[in-house]
């Protein structure tokens, strides 16, 4: 099976949409409450940034793409420009680009 080039290497981090992640409040308020993700973000997996760091509140995600709440990687990808929407069913199987080198 074909996939994409460092597409398997991008570390997905869900972090809340922008209001969220400037202002600490909770999506839940008490144990199985349920919530809808207003957003989340996405960036390359080669990043070093501290796994614990990124989960505080305040954490810098100015960098990374900013993904619609519904949308898949792929979907969030061609939402910010890396790659072109112009993949239909006869040519969605060709390996798309190297992120690294768009």
């Amino acid at each position: 099976m074909l996939t994409p080039p460092k597409l398997d290497a991008i570390l997905v981090a869900l972090v809340g949409a922008c209001t969220a992640i400037t202002s600490p409040s909770l999506l839940v308020a008490s144990p199985g409450e349920t919530a809808v993700l207003p957003g989340w973000k996405l960036r390359p997996a080669t990043t070093s940034d501290d796994v614990h760091q990124l989960s505080q509140p305040g954490a810098d995600v100015s960098s990374w793409y900013r993904m619609s709440a519904r949308g898949t990687v792929m979907a969030g990808l061609i939402e910010n420009g890396v790659y072109e929407t112009e993949l239909f069913y006869s040519n969605n199987r060709a390996p798309t680009a190297d992120i690294d080198t768009i």
